[in-house]
């Protein structure tokens, strides 16, 4: 109404009431936080499956692809990488390479998971197992929906919470006022 730019209407109408309007932003954070978990939740989709190479699972509009494995043994730890490429609708999206590490000193052996992420949803793809001898590999695939609105969420709340601190220029006026008392003065000299 003003003809002011947008942005700078809405920093004045946040200025005017910055605990207000910092707790708006911290409500509409937290509720994006609530739908990410709940989504993620609800419509979360998990497959198991054994493949051999060239074969393919289908998850919630995904292909996964088991394009192979490479084996790296290095003197502390061998790594067993599955190569996986995702496809949506035959178009190619990429790969995840799942692992199974096996750290030689400790006797340890660890899965490190491959995760593609978007703002939709997040794909995490595990190798569960691997045979040499017949190239068999299992994999575990799991679809979690709206997993980065939990993120964006978070940042949300974090902003509504600096605009609720800030302080307006009056209390920055009123810190930078030190009064020091007339008897607590020294003089040097």
């Amino acid at each position: 109404m003003t003809g002011e730019n947008p942005f700078a209407a809405i920093s004045h109408l946040i200025g005017k009431n910055r605990r207000r309007y910092g707790g708006y932003i911290i409500h509409v954070g937290v509720v994006m936080i609530f739908i990410g978990i709940v989504a993620s939740s609800i419509f979360k989709v998990e497959v198991q499956k054994s493949l051999q190479v060239g074969q393919s699972l289908e998850i919630a509009g995904y292909t996964l692809r088991y394009d192979g494995i490479e084996v790296d043994d290095g003197p502390h730890v061998a790594i067993t990488r599955a190569k996986v490429a995702v496809l949506e609708d035959g178009e190619p999206l990429g790969e995840v390479t799942p692992e199974k590490r096996f750290y030689k000193k400790p006797q340890q052996p660890t899965t490190e998971v491959s995760i593609r992420s978007t703002l939709g949803a997040d794909l995490y793809v595990v190798l569960g197992s691997y045979e040499p001898k017949t190239k068999l590999a299992v994999f575990q695939a799991y679809l979690n929906p709206m997993i980065a609105w939990m993120w964006i969420g978070g940042v949300v709340l974090a902003l509504g919470t600096v605009v609720c601190m800030w302080p307006t220029p009056s209390e920055r006026l009123a810190t930078r006022e030190v009064t020091v008392p007339a008897g607590s003065r020294t003089s040097s000299g």
